[in-house]
């Protein structure tokens, strides 16, 4: 058959390639390796020739039939199709590659583009093969693991709610490159005559064009969620356990990845040259031989190893760490970076946001206006379905009050309504948000200038006036009010002593609630 050739002509490639005393310690690698290799490799493309057959949405009816809330008890899941999760995910959609790749370089790789990690993060024993033979005992083992083009980035999706409970992430990488530190121990059985050989050598493999696709389901506690306090959220290696803490139930659903190329393999370490030339020889024929079958199984070893693995990593932690705090916020040390990149008393996620904030908006398209301006008018359409604007239809706020006036009663009444705010997109290369002033812990320097370019800056509402005084006045006055703005610079120091523990104890339900966050201002 077909099969039996391949695996018949890789093993005259390595068996040509060998001496015989070489060949004797690596007669795993002609015969045995490849049978283990065909055989584990021939299921999974059984398994994705028969396509991805998983349900991405399996546990939503699951969390119906078995949640406490079908046996009536108070305790409800929160839904991720909600107003919020939605205008989340909109926004993210709007967002290019670029900051996600500066992210990872910043935060996640390592100088050298790196991610490297220890071979027991991915399984329980380093031991990868073992075999026992009449002549030899061979054994090779996984130290380390170590990524590359991490920061290649092409598009992805992030935390797109397909289900009131399960949400599906997705990317595509331009490379990525795996490299194995790998040992390689041969001991024969027959003379003390012939020395143990221990090999230390990496194994590099580069991968092109690789799209992933995950689904996960999660039960999170809507009221242990909503309690979440904004402070425990500061620190990002916080984050994930915190949110862990509300989840019940939690499972990936789905795996689908492919790549488009496997590249030759590539070796270095070697001490003995043989050993390297027939290693390099037999993986070489490896790829040339089964790199078509490997690309073809990858979907199913996705779907089932990995995601066998995926879940079994997953061990609910009811652990989330609260900082408590006691003084006035220092806007210097929540929004900035330290020089030293050490993490300071208020953590590292709001200087992290704030520093890719500050980025975006510094860069300049060839015209010298902000680029900030592009993602501000495609954000300001998912709100209005128009370009670079913002509608609010009904009323934006409406007051009574009662006055007393030379024995006259006065009902008094203002109310603003339908706003509208065109040509967001607008602001020139003056553009400073938030910047901490100098000398000032409680202070921020606000310098923007808009109405820049051929449409002006634009506000329309409708303002109404009333007034009755006891039959003797009655007016009733509705307002249109139509502002056109063209090349304003307007400058604006904000002083706010705010109270660290009332901010920071602030839960996320009332996190967006104005008047909770104005309650942290402290009394003057």
């Amino acid at each position: 058959s077909i099969d039996f050739l391949l695996r018949s002509t890789v093993e005259e490639e390595v068996g040509i390639a060998a001496c015989d005393t070489i060949e004797e310690k690596l007669e795993f690698l002609k015969s045995d390796v490849i049978d283990y290799f065909y055989n584990s490799i021939n299921g999974y493309l059984v398994q994705s020739q028969h396509g991805n057959t998983s349900d991405p949405l399996e546990m939503e009816e699951t969390i119906l039939l078995s949640s406490s809330e079908s046996n009536g008890s108070s305790t409800s899941y929160y839904n991720f199709q909600t107003d919020i999760t939605l205008s989340i995910q909109s926004v993210l959609g709007q967002v290019d590659e670029s900051p996600l790749n500066r992210l990872m370089r910043r935060f996640v790789l390592d100088e050298d583009g790196h991610l490297s990690l220890n071979a027991t993060t991915f399984m329980d024993s380093n031991v990868v093969y073992e075999i026992n033979s009449e002549a030899t005992d061979a054994k090779l083992s996984l130290s380390s693991v170590t990524f590359g083009g991490l920061d290649t980035f092409k598009s992805f999706r992030f935390i797109d709610p397909i289900g009131k409970y399960t949400l599906q992430n997705g990317f595509n990488l331009e490379e990525l490159y795996v490299t194995l530190d790998l040992d390689a121990l041969f001991r024969p059985q027959s003379s003390d005559s012939d020395p143990t050989v221990l090999e230390n050598f990496t194994f590099s493999l580069q991968f092109e064009d690789i799209n992933v696709e995950s689904a996960i389901f999660m039960a999170i506690s809507t009221e242990e969620f909503e309690n979440i306090s904004f402070g425990s959220l500061l620190w990002i290696d916080n984050i994930l356990p915190c949110i862990l803490a509300t989840v019940e139930n939690a499972k990936f659903t789905q795996l689908v990845a492919s790549v488009g190329n496997i590249m030759p393999p590539e070796y270095s370490g070697f001490d003995d040259q043989a050993a390297e030339r027939i290693i390099s020889d037999a993986s070489s024929a490896f790829v040339s031989m089964y790199k078509k079958s490997v690309i073809n199984a990858l979907p199913g070893f996705a779907q089932n190893d990995v995601l066998t693995r995926l879940n079994s990593l997953f061990k609910p932690d009811k652990q989330c760490f609260t900082p408590t705090y006691s003084g006035l916020v220092d806007f210097h040390e929540l929004l900035i970076s330290r020089d030293d990149h050490s993490i300071g008393r208020y953590g590292d996620v709001v200087p992290t946001i704030y520093g890719m904030f500050q980025e975006s908006i510094s860069e300049t398209k060839s015209d010298g206006t902000p680029a900030f301006n592009d993602l501000l008018s495609k954000v300001a359409e998912l709100q209005s379905n128009e370009n670079g604007t913002l509608i609010f239809p009904g009323d934006i706020f409406r007051t009574n009050s009662t006055l007393e006036l030379d024995n006259i009663i006065l009902e008094l009444g203002v109310a603003l309504s339908d706003l509208r705010v065109s040509n967001l997109n607008t602001f020139g290369s003056t553009l400073k948000v938030f910047q901490p002033v100098d000398g000032a812990t409680n202070a921020l320097n606000n310098t923007v200038t808009f109405g820049v370019g051929p449409d002006p800056f634009e506000i329309t509402a409708t303002i109404l006036i009333e007034a009755n005084g006891d039959g003797l006045l009655d007016i009733y006055n509705e307002v249109t009010l139509d502002l056109r703005i063209r090349d304003l610079n307007l400058a604006l120091d904000v002083l706010a002593d705010i109270k660290e523990h009332a901010l920071f104890n602030l839960p996320l339900k009332h996190f967006l609630d104005i008047q909770c966050l104005l309650s942290s201002l402290d009394s003057p």
